[in-house]
């Protein structure tokens, strides 16, 4: 599962990231990219479906509500 995280974390960070993220998120850092994926796989709501988008959309909800971020730049 090590391997998949760190993958997931680098597909989640290249999406949200404010340098070249497709949809950046001011502040993102790698750190939050793991607390984020660390809570919601251990939430009883977790479908984990191998990372795929719908994944880092939760993780990416829970780096917003967690850490007061917004999007854009």
């Amino acid at each position: 599962m090590k391997d998949i995280c760190e993958e997931f974390y680098n597909y989640v960070f290249s999406f949200y990231n404010d340098s070249d993220g497709i949809y950046p998120i001011s502040g993102l850092t790698k750190d939050m990219i793991i607390n984020a994926t660390d809570k919601y796989l251990t939430s009883k709501n977790c479908s984990w479906g191998d990372g795929d988008s719908v994944d880092r959309e939760r993780v990416r909800d829970i780096i917003l509500a967690d850490n007061n971020l917004v999007w854009g730049v």
